[in-house]
């Protein structure tokens, strides 16, 4: 789940710091160009992602406060199952 999470703060990182949206893309005539600009732009960060250290924190920051409120929320609904049985 924590690698699910993962790749979930990657897009919020891809979205956020690198001003790609989905609907910009989808939107745009280009769309082979976006998905290209997209991946170039991608591969780039992910190269040397020690030259991007603002990658590091936001992916360390995000999946870190993602996998916290998933915890919560799992444990929130296991005590309700629980709850119910009695």
């Amino acid at each position: 789940m924590v690698a699910v999470l993962a790749l979930a703060s990657f897009r919020v990182y891809v979205g956020r710091f690198l001003r790609f949206s989905a609907a910009s893309c989808v939107s745009t005539a280009g769309t082979r160009s976006c998905a290209g600009r997209l991946g170039q732009v991608i591969h780039a960060n992910l190269e040397n992602p020690l030259q991007h250290p603002r990658l590091i924190a936001s992916l360390l920051a995000l999946t870190a406060s993602l996998t916290i409120g998933y915890l919560v929320v799992h444990s929130a609904a296991g005590s309700h199952l629980e709850l119910d049985r009695d």
